[in-house]
């Protein structure tokens, strides 16, 4: 499993200038509609609003662009499905899990009104459903209830790492 997990990350790699590219032209863009006399030319969030953006792209890139439209059909409703069948399929859930943690830590930082368990669930499920629903309606993926869970579960994860260092550095 450990094979296909570092195969995938470095072909996903291929997505990241798309990915810079996005967070340094919305970066500059938000910078420039906020520029006071006193701004700083490193606002930490105006950064991680363009990290959001970012972070769109290349997750639009893998999950969308990077596959032939129609060459995947089918809909599985089977909760746990994935996970067990071989190394392959087991890396395709811990790969979902993993490229959900950093929405959910972005998302509470900029949003302070998304720092409630429930609403990053609720954010991390509909995330999830947008593009399951998106790569059906494509033919670009498949439409699976294991890519919601295991989404929603990154989410979560990286809900939990923003609680540790947001309490850790909102103690000083």
């Amino acid at each position: 499993m450990l094979k296909y997990l570092i195969s995938d990350m470095i072909d996903a790699c291929a997505y990241l200038p798309a990915g810079i590219f996005g967070m340094a032209m919305s970066y500059f863009i938000i910078y420039a509609l906020n520029k006071t006399e006193d701004s700083k030319f490193i606002d930490w969030d105006i950064f991680h609003k363009a990290l959001l953006v970012g972070y769109i792209c290349v997750v639009a890139m893998l999950t969308l662009v990077s596959r032939e439209g129609g060459s995947r059909t089918r809909v599985d409703l089977n909760l746990f499905a994935t996970w067990g069948i071989n190394a392959r399929n087991n890396a395709y859930v811990v790969e979902n899990v993993l490229m959900f943690i950093p929405l959910g830590y972005i998302v509470p930082r900029i949003f302070a009104q998304c720092r409630r368990w429930f609403l990053i669930i609720l954010i991390g499920a509909a995330s999830s459903c947008f593009i399951e629903s998106m790569q059906n309606m494509t033919g670009r993926g498949f439409f699976q209830t294991d890519d919601i869970v295991t989404n929603t579960m990154g989410m979560f994860i990286g809900y939990l790492c923003f609680l540790i260092i947001f309490r850790k550095f909102s103690q000083k």
